[in-house]
């Protein structure tokens, strides 16, 4: 992650403003850009799939599925197909070696 930093600033300057921005530890108010585009279904996405890497194997796959479920948690599964329209739906976002 600390390497993209250098693809995405624009100068040096900047580069030292982002590696200080992911060093903090000010968990302020999101940014405006990222506030503007953060609609509720993409939140919605955002926390199922925190919650399907946070939380423990054990805690999901004993309340959702009962049985010798060995794959997936159901949730995740579920929920996969969902997440991915969300993102594909999102705003157009330029590819990165464009700036270039």
């Amino acid at each position: 992650m600390l390497g993209w930093v250098l693809f995405r600033a624009e100068g040096l300057g900047q580069a030292r403003d982002f590696y200080a921005a992911m060093a903090s530890l000010d968990f302020g108010a999101l940014a405006p850009g990222v506030d503007a585009v953060l609609a509720r279904q993409q939140a919605i996405a955002l926390l199922l799939g925190l919650a399907s890497v946070v939380l423990p194997r054990d805690f999901v796959t004993r309340r959702f599925v009962t049985g010798g479920w060995s794959g997936a948690p159901l949730a995740v599964v579920a929920l996969t197909p969902y997440a991915a329209i969300v993102v594909a739906a999102g705003s157009f976002s330029p590819f990165l070696y464009f700036q270039f």
